[in-house]
């Protein structure tokens, strides 16, 4: 048996997810406040917890609606099942795969439903939702619609869910969804069982005040051993702590409490009437629990008979002897349970606390194995049903886990926030996407990228490109910051001619655009003639550059240096191999690439493609661009559309491509970044050259080879920083640095106004 899948509705961003499970583990991957620990949290209620509640906090921003349209229909006399079908609830559908074959399903069988004889999977609904009777309660002294009233009653909530809402669990039929029977809780409890390893383990780097976090485990498999149900061998082990401590009672029975009764006041020497008549006298109890919670540490020996408290251990490995101990203890669990055959579902957050990377690549390999040591060794080979689910913020963990166990969260851009799962799995299934995939996941173990936990994404050709982009980043960040203060001083200088009344001779700005599409479309386009340009004096940096307005409006001038940006080396003939996983991933990524002019050659019936310049080029042998523009065509693609492509054509989604493309009002291309540089910045390489082809042959002859390139990105990175960026690399940062959309204003109320 396993878990095939995860349906959760309106719990805070996981307004309306399924997430499927492997076999064994799980990975779930994403950007911070994408809803990964909230996966956590609402199995740790459902599951975890007998009577779980919840507050108004808890459901989705979108759920608020849905207690406003109930409402009305309240007070517009609908009958209580309309009204009940308007009020939200938080529900977690588990689908459970089981095989036909089985002779016995144990508890699971309460579960199957259906009739159909073919059918192998049971489902579990858990909801958590208004209880019977109460409708008239949660709707208690609203009598109106006013805006007012409305407001009132939302706040009312956060005091009538916890009351007036309950946990329900129903058996759900998976070829109808209404046909239902209601469960009862231990009946669930005996079908999966949850544990939750916390990323706050309470593991501090302190040795003044011991913390015996690992210690205080042994006082949960002590208990877990004197269940009726536990493994014989667990309940020889605990009856013999108990025989040691029933010997050591019966010595304080008597020697201990009578020596501790002659510490007790005689009470009759405070002369009040009625203290004299009661004797009191000492019992004390000692409890193997307690003993094993409070006062058991774990040592670590050192040789010669010294031992060292658990806190002088490293943080790295008390974390890792926390997590296996906790996984133990799980076992035991499983195995003292009364039905064997159950499921066990066990979330571990953020394992890589304090692990250097080569023990967390090691810990995400061997977690499977840990669970198949533990039956092998004390369950008689018999398999522990149990299905790991980790959340983490780790490259190598993400990269080191097989891919298709991968399972992104993604925040959506739209008006009202939620969570996306993306399983990789499923998207690179087909059977053209299998080159790819192999290529990403080797790629990925190899470089540890973190793709999967940037907010942006550049990709780029080279070892020149990796080192100077830091650079390159500013110098795009300073010329943004410079329209910024060109279009403030427009504005203003506008504002008070019109106050005067004077003859407004400067070119107004025009209108902000009214949706994204028409700012994309004039970001996209900045030399179009429906877009005006502020000239942006770039200081040191040299020259005039031509700003589109629109590109950078006055209330918004994002720069890239204070985003999280992934920066990933890719040549050009593997680019593509990225494509369709940014696009998954739903990542705004600029591909920044070369040109690689080619020249087509016949010769003895045969046709080569030899290097040349681009002004004599005829087509380019980047991969990278033909799969942009011309995915599954043969050939190269031509240089002349390259040149003649739009800002606007050389955006796929939310991928850009960027390549070399001739400087505002100069005439040569480079064909790779180095030469782009030099053809930039002119005065400073002291660019010579009659006609464009002598110009571009000047920027090949000065451009360095592959082996010296790394020092000419030192010397321009490090040494010589006064110079202008390519416009091609200035477009595509300013492209990128535009931020995603912002909640709606509606949405944004509706937060102020649970707060408030």
């Amino acid at each position: 048996m396993k878990i095939k899948t995860i349906e959760i509705r309106n719990f805070r961003l996981l307004k309306k997810v399924i997430l499927s499970l492997e076999d064994y583990t799980t990975v779930v991957v994403g950007r911070n406040n994408s809803g990964k620990t909230s996966l956590t949290e609402i199995f740790r209620r459902l599951i975890g917890d007998k009577h779980p509640t919840f507050s108004l906090f808890d459901f989705s921003i979108s759920s608020i609606e849905g207690f406003k349209s109930a409402l009305q229909k309240k007070l517009s006399g609908a009958k209580d099942k309309e009204i009940r079908a308007e009020i939200p609830s938080i529900e977690i559908k588990i689908t459970i795969e089981y095989p036909i074959d089985a002779e016995d399903l144990g508890a699971l069988s309460d579960f199957i439903i259906d009739l159909n004889v073919a059918s192998n999977t049971a489902v579990i609904l858990v909801q958590y939702t208004l209880k019977d009777g109460k409708l008239d309660n949660l709707f208690e002294g609203t009598n109106d619609e006013s805006a007012q009233s409305i407001a009132t009653f939302i706040k009312s909530l956060r005091e009538k869910i916890p009351n007036l809402f309950e946990a329900k669990i129903f058996a759900q039929d998976p070829n109808d969804e209404t046909n239902v029977a209601m469960m009862d809780h231990t009946k669930f409890k005996a079908v999966i069982g949850a544990g939750f390893i916390n990323a706050q383990r309470g593991l501090d780097d302190v040795t003044h005040s011991e913390k015996d976090v690992l210690g205080k485990v042994l006082s949960q498999l002590f208990k877990t051993s004197k269940s009726d149900s536990a493994p014989e061998d667990m309940k020889e082990k605990s009856e013999a702590l108990q025989v040691i401590i029933d010997e050591i009672q019966e010595k304080v029975d008597t020697d201990f409490n009578g020596k501790l009764d002659k510490l007790l006041p005689a009470l009759a020497l405070f002369g009040y009437p009625g203290l004299a008549d009661p004797n009191l006298s000492t019992e004390t109890r000692l409890d193997v629990s307690n003993i094993l919670d409070s006062h058991t540490k774990i040592r670590y020996n050192q040789g010669d008979n010294l031992f060292l408290p658990e806190t002088y251990n490293g943080l790295g490995s008390r974390n890792l002897i926390y997590i296996l101990f906790q996984l133990f203890e799980f076992f035991r669990q499983y195995q003292s349970r009364p039905v064997s055959n159950s499921l066990d579902i066990i979330f571990i957050e953020e394992p890589e606390a304090h692990l250097h990377p080569q023990m967390q690549q090691i810990f995400i390999k061997k977690l499977y194995e840990i669970a198949e040591e533990f039956s092998n060794v004390l369950n008689e080979g018999k398999r522990w049903p149990v299905q790991f689910v980790v959340t983490t913020h780790s490259t190598h963990i993400a990269n080191e886990a097989e891919f298709e166990a991968i399972r992104y969260f993604l925040t959506s851009n739209n008006e009202q926030r939620e969570t996306t799962i993306k399983d990789l799995r499923k998207e690179f299934r087909a059977d053209e996407l299998q080159a790819d995939k192999e290529f990403l996941h080797k790629y990925l173990t190899l470089t540890k990228c973190d793709l999967y936990f940037a907010d942006k994404a550049i990709l780029i050709e080279g070892i020149a490109e990796r080192l100077m982009m830091p650079l390159l980043i500013s110098k795009s960040d300073a010329l943004t910051m410079q329209a910024k203060v060109a279009a403030n001083t427009v504005t203003a200088v506008v504002a008070v001619e019109r106050d005067l009344g004077v003859a407004i001779l400067t070119e107004e700005h025009s209108p902000p655009p009214d949706t994204q599409e028409e700012t994309a479309n004039n970001i996209d386009n900045p030399m179009s003639s429906s877009t005006p340009v502020v000239p942006i004096s770039t200081g040191e940096l040299g020259g005039d550059i031509a700003i589109p307005e629109d590109t950078l409006h006055t209330e918004d001038f994002p720069t890239l240096g204070t985003q999280y940006i992934s920066v990933i080396e890719v040549g050009g003939a593997y680019a593509h191999h990225f494509y369709k996983f940014l696009d998954f991933l739903e990542l705004r990524c600029l591909v920044i690439t070369d040109i690689d002019a080619v020249v087509s050659t016949v010769k003895d019936n045969k046709t080569t493609y030899p290097g040349s310049l681009v002004c004599e080029g005829s087509h380019s042998s980047n991969a990278g661009i033909k799969n942009w523009f011309a995915p599954g065509t043969v050939g190269h693609y031509t240089i002349v559309d390259c040149i003649a492509k739009t800002n606007n054509e050389k955006v796929s989604g939310s991928r850009r491509i960027a390549y070399q493309i001739p400087e505002d009002g100069l005439d040569g291309c480079g064909r790779s970044f180095e030469e782009a540089l030099i053809l930039a910045n002119r005065d400073l390489f002291a660019v010579t050259g009659a006609s464009v082809a002598e110009i571009e042959k000047f920027a090949d002859d000065n451009a360095p080879d592959n082996k010296n390139k790394s020092a000419f990105a030192l010397e321009y990175g490090l040494e010589k920083t006064d110079w202008n960026a390519p416009k091609y690399i200035v477009e595509g940062l300013q492209w990128l640095a535009l931020k995603p959309n912002q909640p709606a204003e509606d949405v944004e109320g509706a937060i102020v106004e649970l707060v408030q």
